[in-house]
């Protein structure tokens, strides 16, 4: 369950989830666990709450994958002062529930819990998008390509439970879909498209969890049953990768490969740019071109220049190429083509330049994504360098 306030979302386990646990002690176990205190006892109840349901691992991994860059997601979500500002106003909320139903309560300190512990989450694939005139825009839905040639439309509310009737342990939402662990195979690729606007959450059948850009295409098979786990990218992904040193995993986007084992990293293989490129937050990863390899460490990625063919390792702040997955624009000194044409990604527009020379500007921008890219807009404007006209559908740089 995910709430907001102060455009900060945030998500909490709601008290039936699966009846599992009684009234809080779920929210007790994860602190714990995050803070190291968990006891052999309390070890034992969370593994078998995860046990429980593909739902709850899938929540597990979600926070504890996020534990390890709280401080980097505090940085962007929470500066400094607003932290300190959020912190006193759930305590303020807290006081003023004391009186009330003890489930407001209850919400308000897990939400505090999980401020506290660094795991502030945005991610929808329903953010609201408007028109630079204010006016509401309909994003198409992610859709799922099955082998046999049938389309599901992610969006539609009877296609999703269709699709999980017929695959038992699949659990399904407009924002995410999570397979069983133990899925059973159909001969063929399943094709994830997310279009422009839209975000999606994947949970492969080997628990590997997948964040999915806009406009991005993901191919992977309904079970991992061989040597290798496979999967085919085109656009922009982070991957949580389920460790498994038996079963090596690897992303292909285009000629370049991304070989691990487990960890968590970043790919970026756009068709329409010149560069393929892999950002290493934790663990360790491979990047392969042909017979050329480099290893990667944490804080640093590999390029490929798809024209040049030069392949290199280069320092990287992983915040700066990842911040997308949690809802920020973040740039630093980077040309104002490229930031627009990401920013084209999320809000459904084209843009146009009357002058070719404003293409090249650099702009360094870190800010949380609003409903509607005139935010963006106004705030590269009031540095001086550039002035904007919009109609419905196109941007038009002056």
């Amino acid at each position: 369950m995910y709430y907001t306030r102060g455009g900060v979302s945030c998500f909490y386990i709601m008290k039936d989830e699966k009846n599992m646990f009684k009234e809080g002690s779920i929210e007790t176990l994860l602190a714990r666990y995050l803070r190291g205190e968990l006891d052999e006892a309390g070890n034992k109840a969370l593994e078998r709450w995860r046990g429980a349901s593909p739902r709850n691992e899938a929540l597990f991994r979600r926070v504890t994958s996020m534990e390890h860059v709280g401080e980097s997601i505090r940085r962007f979500v929470y500066p400094e002062e607003e932290e300190r500002q959020a912190w006193q106003a759930l305590r303020r909320r807290i006081d003023r529930k004391k009186a009330t139903r003890r489930v407001a309560i209850r919400a308000a300190a897990v939400a505090l819990f999980l401020a506290t512990a660094g795991v502030i989450y945005h991610f929808s694939s329903r953010h609201a998008v408007v028109s630079p005139a204010g006016v509401p825009l309909a994003v198409a839905s992610p859709t799922l390509l099955l082998p046999d040639g049938s389309l599901v439309d992610l969006g539609d509310k009877s296609a999703l439970n269709a699709l999980a009737s017929a695959r038992p342990g699949m659990e399904t939402s407009d924002t995410s879909l999570s397979y069983p662990r133990q899925a059973g195979g159909d001969g063929g690729l399943h094709l994830l498209r997310v279009p422009r606007g839209g975000e999606y959450v994947l949970t492969l059948p080997d628990q590997t969890i997948v964040y999915l850009n806009a406009g991005t295409e993901l191919g992977y098979p309904a079970a991992f049953p061989g040597e290798r786990r496979e999967v085919y990218l085109k656009g922009e992904a982070y991957f949580n990768v389920s460790k498994d040193e038996r079963r090596p995993f690897t992303v292909h986007a285009g000629p370049a490969r991304v070989e691990v084992t487990g960890t968590t990293f970043g790919v970026r293989a756009r068709e329409d740019e010149p560069v393929i490129q892999a950002v290493l937050e934790s663990g360790a990863i491979n990047l392969r071109v042909g017979d050329r390899v480099i290893s990667l460490v944490p804080n640093t990625r590999g390029v490929y220049d798809k024209q040049a063919g030069t392949l290199e390792t280069l320092p990287a702040i992983p915040s700066y190429f990842l911040g997308w997955k949690e809802g920020r624009l973040v740039y630093d000194n980077v040309p104002l083509e490229t930031i627009l044409r990401d920013v084209c990604r999320w809000y459904p527009f084209d843009v146009v330049f009357k002058r070719d020379e404003t293409r090249a500007l650099p702009f360094s921008l870190n800010m949380k994504r609003h409903g509607s890219v005139v935010e963006v807009l106004h705030l590269l404007e009031a540095t001086g360098k550039i002035r904007f006209e919009y109609d419905d559908n196109t941007i038009t740089i002056l």
